[in-house]
């Protein structure tokens, strides 16, 4: 489901997130200084807990399926969101993984998603 394995997680640092209508955008600067940004279209769920002072990286995974995607679509399921289809083509998939990273001080970043990719 993603391209993530091809990069050393470790040690990077968070640099910055953000968030629209279609994808979560999350960027890292790598313990090497490089900067890449990890595009998480169609996304479902975004969770950041707890969060401290903390944005060295101690791990980043990609899963599908997985728990959390799963719980995030019996919601919508339960409220009748997803009965129609969405404005964002990659939220429109019947499948969906999370992304999760794992901060030095406990944190973490969880994105449940339909597509992820790796930029930069």
């Amino acid at each position: 489901m993603a391209v993530v394995e091809n990069y050393y997680w470790p040690d990077s640092e968070l640099d910055g997130l953000a968030l629209d209508y279609d994808s979560v955008r999350i960027s890292f600067r790598m313990s090497d200084g490089k900067r890449v940004q990890l595009l998480c279209s169609g996304y479902i769920a975004l969770e950041i807990w707890p969060f401290w002072d903390e944005a060295v990286i101690t791990s980043l995974t990609v899963q599908a399926p997985s728990t959390y995607a799963s719980e995030a679509l019996a919601a919508l399921d339960k409220s009748g969101a997803n009965r129609l289809p969405s404005g964002s083509p990659a939220r429109n998939t019947s499948v969906f993984g999370t992304l999760l990273v794992q901060l030095s001080d406990g944190g973490r970043i969880r994105v449940a998603a339909g597509s992820f990719k790796v930029e930069g």
